[in-house]
């Protein structure tokens, strides 16, 4: 089914757990997985400028990974600076994804109304099917069962579409 994932983290979702499950994911029938962290500008200073400190603790933390692959699943690991929905459209274009995979985040509908919020961004600007799953229950599970949801991810999927008459 989908063969190409981008996997965004802001490393408060939980996903960053997904590098220890690589080998689950190419059970999955995944064949190319990218990582992305995008880092904000640090603006502290007169001039807004790249957090190297910031994009370097990301790779590390990524970047466990690419050691986990097996034969046969292509891992990359991307830290980008600037905004978020911006960066993850960039790295799917450029990584060919065929789904993207976000965290919902953890807020109210108020912080939501101020703030927006990334994946309804993408929603948005993207042809590209994109896969939420909950941080509370990435948080939650056991190591166990990480890995057995990571081998059936796609096995039950809620896909929109249309219900109707085909014009008969």
């Amino acid at each position: 089914m989908f063969r190409r994932l981008l996997i965004c983290t802001d490393f408060l979702d939980g996903l960053q757990r997904l590098v220890d499950f690589v080998p689950s994911l190419a059970i999955s029938g995944v064949q190319h997985l990218t990582f992305l962290h995008s880092v904000p500008l640090n603006e502290s200073g007169a001039i807004p400028r790249v957090d190297e400190d910031k994009m370097n603790a990301a790779r590390d933390r990524l970047s466990v990974a690419i050691a986990q692959a097996p034969s046969g699943i292509d891992v990359n690991v991307v830290v980008e600076c600037g905004r978020p929905t911006d960066t993850i459209l960039k790295v799917a274009k450029e990584a060919q994804s065929d789904l993207i995979v976000v965290g919902t985040p953890i807020r109210s509908l108020l912080v939501e109304k101020i703030f927006g919020s990334t994946a309804i961004a993408l929603y948005e600007r993207t042809p590209i099917p994109i896969l939420s799953l909950r941080p509370q229950l990435i948080s939650t599970y056991t190591t166990e069962e990480l890995a057995l949801r990571c081998q059936h991810l796609f096995r039950y999927l809620m896909l929109p579409g249309s219900i109707g008459n085909s014009g008969s």
